[in-house]
């Protein structure tokens, strides 16, 4: 009896945990429907409110229609205009050359250049500085103000340019080819061979090693500054070395690291020679191999004779091989950042620029000749950062004029000994800042925002940052279409207000950007130093705007703050089912557009100067800032 009893009384505890258990259950799933009732009422309501709030906008973006297709069409004027001008320039010029709006003129010249069979030298590299011209030409017109944000036309024209530099690439070597194989014809009175030319994108030296002479051990060529330290192991092998300095890069736009070139790009190769020419009866006879036609590059160290050539070096030769000295001249325009410079190698296997196997790198700035020692012989280069003058620490734009401003820009880490700035004007930009003799034509020379960017990068002063460059400097890219948004907003208002960053910026989401603003209440203060000032104390009349995708609203944060505050951060990104009386705070008041939010808050006279604000300006003072990213990367 007593067992029959414990085990009643086991069954009985086992059913009442059953209950208790299928009770909890049903409370909790009681609990979890009355939470999702609860938070669908909410989001309801948010959503509610959300679709009035987008109603208001809507009405809002329509009461600005009438002003912005004003303002559209006179910049369709200007462009009109300007495309006049630039097409009559190339008419009268009489060029024999493509024009790069044109695709079927393009596509013309390219079959021209398939077919080209030229075999002098000098024709040949003719022939190349041609296609640069007309890449120059295209990247004008894809950088033209009507192009902005136009991806088919970037597209279209990177297209272009691919085609146009590969078929470069196949004239130059077809025309190594063609001396190599007719080498004997250019052997001087020392049975020495030795060519070179230049255009102003290209300067080509070949050495072609015919003699074998052990006590060789420098290839000198003084009409282009080339020098190399001829390796002995070079000295007695069959080759030929050809040293080609392009003035463009069109490997960093592949790279996976954070290196980019400045200078332009010095390719050295070993090239195999073809079979020697036979001298019988008078007559040459030379035999035709593939050699006759193209060129065969061989990697250093040299393999063995009989092994495969597409061997990796290591692969052959536990020991490093020696290393060849180079010294080659760079462009005038270029501006060193750095103390200690870089050279680095393309490795095509990671896309990415490399150091190692290159030493004793050095720079005669008084010269512009770079040296160093290397045990790549492939595509080698002067390496910048990309993200040098990455992050932005901070930036300012000011006006100077109805029709002038100035951009300010301070890298957190700025190499040069004053910040960056730049003037702004209708339709052009000019280098302010830093002066220098290798920047002399940027200083003076005015020209839109995106080929001043272009031919600062091009310098050493990259200003070009793109999304993937934002891994590198721990920043998070922006929206681009809010970045752009906010951009032309802050444009509209850049003859009458002040712009700086704000330092809340960085921290805020992709699809938040964060500025702060100052009307110009005296145009006699807008100096430098005036708005420096201003931001730094952040009196009353600084405001911090927050841009979101549909539209703008004044926000409580300043620089000075130590961290936003907690209703705030809710207030900047609530959730879809908030309730915002339970959070103890109200949805913040957007504006369609920083025009719509400042209506009311400034006086008519402010607002109307605003409205007759050179379009030709402030479309500058747009793409400027949009180029630069300043929000994504400040």
């Amino acid at each position: 009896r007593k067992k029959e009893a414990e085990e009643a009384a086991r069954l009985a505890a086992e059913e009442e945990a059953r209950r208790l258990e299928e009770e909890r259950l049903r409370l909790e799933e009681e609990e979890r429907k009355q939470q999702e009732a609860e938070k669908a009422a909410r989001q309801k309501e948010e959503g509610a409110r959300l679709a009035l709030e987008a109603d208001a906008l809507k009405e809002e973006r329509n009461s600005l229609a009438s002003f912005m297709g004003g303002r559209t069409i006179a910049l369709k004027k200007i462009h009109s205009t300007i495309k006049h001008d630039v097409e009559w320039l190339r008419y009268i010029s009489c060029t024999p050359l493509p024009d790069p709006k044109l695709e079927s003129q393009l596509n013309g010249y390219l079959n021209t250049l398939e077919e080209n069979s030229v075999t002098a030298l000098e024709n040949a590299l003719t022939f190349c500085q041609d296609n640069e011209l007309v890449v120059r030409e295209a990247e004008q017109f894809a950088l033209a103000a009507e192009n902005f944000g136009s991806p088919e036309i970037k597209n279209h024209h990177h297209t272009y340019l691919t085609k146009i530099r590969t078929l470069t690439a196949n004239i130059i070597d077809r025309v190594t080819a063609h001396i190599l194989q007719h080498a004997d014809e250019f052997q001087n009175s020392k049975g020495e061979v030795q060519v070179q030319a230049s255009v102003p994108s290209f300067k080509f030296g070949l050495w072609v090693n015919l003699a074998k002479n052990p006590r060789m051990k420098t290839i000198e060529i003084p009409e282009l500054n080339f020098t190399s330290e001829l390796p002995k192991s070079l000295a007695l092998a069959s080759i030929a070395v050809r040293m080609l300095h392009c003035y463009y890069d069109d490997l960093t736009q592949h790279a996976k690291n954070e290196f980019m070139t400045v200078g332009g790009v010095f390719t050295v190769d070993l090239l195999a020679l073809p079979p020697p020419p036979k001298k019988v009866k008078g007559w040459t006879l030379r035999q035709v191999t593939p050699l006759a036609t193209n060129v065969s590059k061989l990697p250093y160290p040299i393999p063995p004779a009989g092994s495969d050539h597409t061997m990796a070096p290591t692969t052959l030769s536990a020991a490093a091989p020696p290393p060849m000295g180079l010294n080659y001249p760079l462009p005038e325009h270029v501006v060193l950042l750095e103390s200690d410079p870089q050279v680095g190698w393309w490795d095509s296997d990671s896309e990415t620029w490399r150091t190692d196997g290159i030493s004793e790198v050095k720079y005669d700035e008084v010269n512009h000749i770079l040296s160093f020692q290397t045990v790549k012989l492939m595509s080698l280069g002067l390496l910048i950062s990309r993200i040098k003058l990455l992050p932005y620490g901070n930036w300012h734009m000011r006006p100077t004029s109805a029709t002038t401003g100035v951009l300010t820009i301070m890298p957190e880490s700025n190499p040069l000994p004053e910040p960056i700035a730049i003037s702004v004007g209708e339709g052009v930009c000019t280098l302010l800042s830093p002066q220098r003799e290798a920047l002399k034509e940027l200083n003076e020379e005015g020209m839109p925002p995106g080929v001043l960017l272009h031919r600062l990068s091009e310098s050493g002063i990259h200003l070009l940052p793109e999304d993937r460059d934002a891994a590198f400097c721990g920043t998070t890219p922006k929206d681009k279409d809010v970045e752009s948004a906010l951009c032309a907003d802050l444009a509209l208002i850049s003859t009458t207000f002040m712009l700086g960053s704000s330092k809340w910026n960085k921290t805020a989401t992709s699809t938040d950007c964060l500025v702060r603003i100052a009307q110009v209440t005296d145009f006699d203060r807008t100096e430098a130093r005036d708005v420096e000032k201003l931001f730094d104390k952040e009196k009353e009349n600084v405001l911090t705007v927050l841009r979101k995708e549909k539209g703008c609203v004044t926000v409580p944060l300043k620089n000075k703050d130590e961290k936003v505050d907690e209703k705030l951060a809710i207030q900047m990104n609530p959730w879809d089912s908030i309730s915002w009386e339970q959070e103890e705070c109200t949805p913040l008041k957007f504006s369609a557009s920083l025009l719509n939010m400042l209506n009311g808050m400034v006086d008519q006279d402010v607002f109307n100067k605003i409205e007759l604000a050179s379009p030709a300006f402030t479309e500058t003072v747009h793409h400027l800032m949009y180029d630069l990213r300043l929000f994504s990367f400040g």
